[in-house]
């Protein structure tokens, strides 16, 4: 005659007490009914029969009952939790993921806006914060993407051969001295309209230009009574004047643009500011 197999039944831990909840609240129930029946059978026996441990046990008669304990309160709501994940899937997924840098600052702005009391130290969660948010959230990666680097890069190269190029252009768009001796006064604002709407962002650096227009234009009342040669000198003045102006103007606005190139260049070389500079220009809403 066989003998009957011995079933084993897991060891109930603490560990795996959130895994499988309900199987434990039987488990303990049953230990508790066998615990006060007749028989009055040992805790060693019981919690072999019911594969629990003996201090579960014991704690469990003290409070008639396992009592649900709620854990620590998270410093982030579910919501708040939700929306940084969110907001991490976002930015992964227009190319610029976030290091915990980044992440760091997104989550002491929600702390701090919603009034939260926390234990966050040096700006931000600790370790055994950031091991619970990975494992709960694998598909996020904290580290930025290299491509917008060497696309950046690429760009700056671009800029930088555009300013030396654009530079000699301007000298030759610009020069128009000599054609000034049998032109009217309005090449003066067609030359300024021109450089305007092609490039609408150099309103500012055209002032300039346009005052000194102003001047020589409120002039111009007067010039049916001067000579021909006193007008050529006048316009000539004139013309050589917005000239430096207007080259003056250009090869700002393309030292500017050089310049923004460079600091993104320069962002996007360190990882941790470019992340905690994303995290500025676009905050969790």
């Amino acid at each position: 005659m066989s003998k009957p197999k011995l079933i084993i039944k897991p060891t109930i831990t603490k560990s795996n007490l959130q895994l499988n909840q309900t199987a434990c609240i039987k488990a303990i129930e049953s230990a508790l009914k066998a615990l006060f029946s007749p028989e009055r059978p040992s805790i060693r026996a019981i919690t072999s029969r019911f594969r629990i441990l003996s201090t579960t046990l014991r704690h469990a008669v003290k409070n008639n009952g396992l009592p649900n304990y709620r854990g620590p309160a998270t410093i982030l709501s579910t919501h708040e939790e939700q929306q940084l994940v969110g907001y991490c899937k976002n930015m992964q997924k227009l190319g610029f993921g976030l290091t915990r840098l980044g992440v760091n600052y997104c989550i002491m702005n929600i702390v701090k806006s919603n009034n939260h009391n926390h234990p966050f130290k040096n700006n931000g969660p600790g370790k055994a914060w950031w091991k619970r948010f990975i494992r709960d959230y694998p598909d996020l990666s904290f580290h930025p993407s290299e491509l917008p680097f060497f696309k950046l890069k690429a760009e700056y190269s671009k800029a930088c051969n555009k300013l030396h190029s654009e530079s000699g252009e301007l000298v030759t768009k610009h020069t128009f001295t000599k054609m000034f001796d049998h032109l009217a006064p309005s090449i003066y604002t067609e030359r300024i309209d021109v450089l305007s709407s092609s490039q609408p962002t150099n309103q500012e650096l055209l002032s300039n230009a346009t005052v000194h227009y102003s001047s020589v234009s409120s002039q111009a009342v007067h010039y049916s009574s001067i000579s021909s040669s006193q007008q050529s000198h006048s316009f000539t003045q004139a013309s050589t004047t917005i000239e430096n102006e207007l080259l003056k103007t250009g090869i700002t606005f393309l030292k500017n643009e050089n310049k923004i190139l460079k600091e993104k260049l320069e962002t996007f070389k360190n990882p941790n500011i470019c992340s905690l500079k994303l995290a500025l220009k676009y905050p969790i809403s």
